[in-house]
């Protein structure tokens, strides 16, 4: 938890509160934006510095935590001054520092003083490492005066050098997957859909239609179907899973593609989500409605 006095953060688990984790140089926290590492051994914070009185700039607060105690701290100084955003690499050695604001990303590591630097034609609005940890996909914004170029980028981080690729459109969602090779990317413009392409080549493997707007991917561990708003979509020539997947089209809900429910017509805008055999909907009148179809649920009355 962010506030003025600092990051409080506790154990989930026992319930146990750590260390308060503060700035060296300031009392209280202003906006901005912080992470933890999945061992939780690492919490980042960047933000701006108001203790600045001439060129603006922002801090990069790192700590090292074991057991709940900060072991170490360090901070690093840098140029972008507005929202500054990261993206820690899976290995939890490297990290991504980029802003909207700026056309600069900037990739450090925490074992030693390298730095990689790049500068785009466009603010940078997305940036997920691969699961190797070898490359980097970026998402810049789009601009009207530059709808010829391309807003998305490959960086191999490790030979330096960049792959622009794809179409320029708005991207609602990107997942690279588990093995790092493919990277999947949905578009949204006048139909939604899943792009597949290669990280290696930047070639679009695969292209799949969907009939609604999606806002969330990602790969299964095999790499054989995502999932997305509306439950499963399967990568194409792939068979199902050996456990029934469920997805919602416009106006059924289907268990290995085969329709199962139909939904009545109130109810087909207002689909929130599908985990395993739950399906939620929004507050329709007064509650949300849950129907869980392993406990046999075939039917839907409005």
């Amino acid at each position: 938890m962010l506030a003025e006095t600092g990051i409080h953060f506790w154990d989930t688990e026992t319930g146990r509160k750590g260390d308060i984790l503060k700035k060296n140089d300031q009392r209280t926290f202003g906006y901005g934006h912080f992470q933890i590492s999945p061992n939780g051994k690492k919490v980042i914070y960047v933000a701006h510095d108001t203790s600045a009185q001439s060129q603006p700039f922002c801090k990069c607060h790192i700590w090292e935590i074991d057991n709940l105690r900060r072991v170490s701290s360090s901070e690093i100084r840098f140029t972008f001054c507005e929202r500054p955003q990261i993206a820690l690499s899976p290995n939890e050695e490297s990290y991504g520092i980029w802003s909207e604001a700026s056309t600069v990303i900037e990739i450090r590591s925490f074992t030693n003083s390298q730095l990689q630097r790049r500068t785009l034609t466009r603010g940078v609005k997305l940036v997920k490492f691969t699961p190797d940890n070898k490359q980097v996909y970026i998402l810049t914004a789009v601009s009207e005066s530059q709808s010829t170029k391309s807003n998305n980028y490959i960086w191999d981080i490790q030979q330096d050098d960049l792959k622009e690729f794809g179409p320029e459109r708005d991207v609602m969602a990107a997942d690279t997957s588990q093995d790092g090779r493919l990277l999947a990317l949905s578009f949204g413009s006048d139909s939604s859909t899943i792009e597949v392409y290669s990280v290696y080549s930047t070639a679009l493997l695969h292209s799949i239609k969907l009939d609604f707007w999606n806002f969330s991917l990602q790969f299964s561990p095999s790499g054989t179907h995502f999932t997305t708003d509306r439950g499963t979509v399967m990568m194409p020539g792939e068979s199902p899973p050996p456990s029934p997947q469920l997805f919602a089209s416009e106006s059924w809900i289907q268990e290995n593609g085969q329709d199962i429910l139909a939904m009545p017509s109130p109810y087909r805008g207002a689909l929130i989500d599908i985990k395993g055999h739950t399906i939620l909907f929004r507050d329709f009148p007064n509650e949300p409605v849950i129907v869980r179809l392993d406990q046999g649920c075939k039917s839907m009355t409005s």
